[in-house]
């Protein structure tokens, strides 16, 4: 029994890297601009093997084969290892081992202090591969304003003056959270339900009691809601002040 259950637990694992596997190579082949055959010509040109069939079978690791009725299985490390760097990736991005494109990609947004995420709106912006803004041609220009957008000294200000939007907009978050994990969201919804109601439960003598407990949260809720209205303030002078900066930061860039 035990045997069994690590051999399905083998098959996961397998099924999930080869899931990667074709996820993350479709990707390449559609950000590089490559069809099925295109790939396959420039692959044997460069590397002097592989035809169309073989970038079949690498695009369908886990599918069944129609020629051997087997499931496709992975290539030999040699060929992943090939594929990558035709790719200029890493073959532990291809498996799902990493989702960092290349080790450079991943020691920048490491050392930048940003997500990949961050890291790849940066690439597509000043990259040159198919997927990039205006497929490259213009990255030297848009390398140039990136730079003096980041370097400028205005931008530091803009970074805090935004800051300064976003706390705002967590202390309403915040004051909510809090309540809920208090009380939680269900208990919460309801109070809310009864507040929207037709029964003016604070002022009509007719209408029913509530419970010492829905009656605290009724108050703990109009507190909340007392302590965003005073905090919108705050929100929307956060909003001119950062209308402000940005200005300021686009004409110390192309002063007027």
């Amino acid at each position: 029994m035990h045997t069994i259950k690590r051999g399905v637990k083998c098959h996961d694992i397998m099924d999930r890297v080869g899931n990667y596997w074709n996820q993350n190579l479709k990707l390449c082949l559609k950000s590089n601009g490559y069809t099925q055959e295109t790939f396959a010509k420039a692959y044997k040109k460069q590397y002097g093997t592989g035809n169309q069939a073989d970038v079949y079978r690498w695009l369908n690791v886990g599918n069944m084969s129609g020629s051997s009725g087997k499931r496709i299985g992975l290539p030999s490390y040699d060929t992943m290892k090939r594929i990558a760097d035709f790719f200029h990736v890493t073959v532990g991005y291809l498996t799902g081992e990493t989702d960092y494109e290349t080790f450079e990609m991943e020691r920048a947004c490491k050392y930048f202090g940003v997500s990949e995420k961050t890291g790849k709106v940066l690439k597509k912006i000043t990259g040159s591969t198919h997927d990039c803004i205006e497929y490259g041609y213009q990255s030297d220009n848009y390398k140039r304003i990136i730079d003096a957008f980041f370097g400028s000294e205005r931008f530091s200000e803009f970074i805090y003056d935004l800051r300064q939007l976003d706390e705002s907009y967590s202390e309403d978050a915040l004051v909510l959270k809090k309540l809920e994990l208090r009380y939680g969201k269900k208990a919460l919804d309801e109070v809310r339900r009864l507040q929207y109601s037709e029964i003016d439960y604070e002022h009509d003598p007719a209408a029913p009691k509530l419970p010492e407990l829905q009656i605290e949260i009724w108050n703990a809720l109009e507190s909340a809601d007392g302590e965003c209205y005073e905090n919108s303030f705050k929100i929307k002078l956060a909003h001119y002040e950062l209308r402000e900066s940005f200005e300021r930061l686009i004409d110390s860039l192309y002063p007027r």
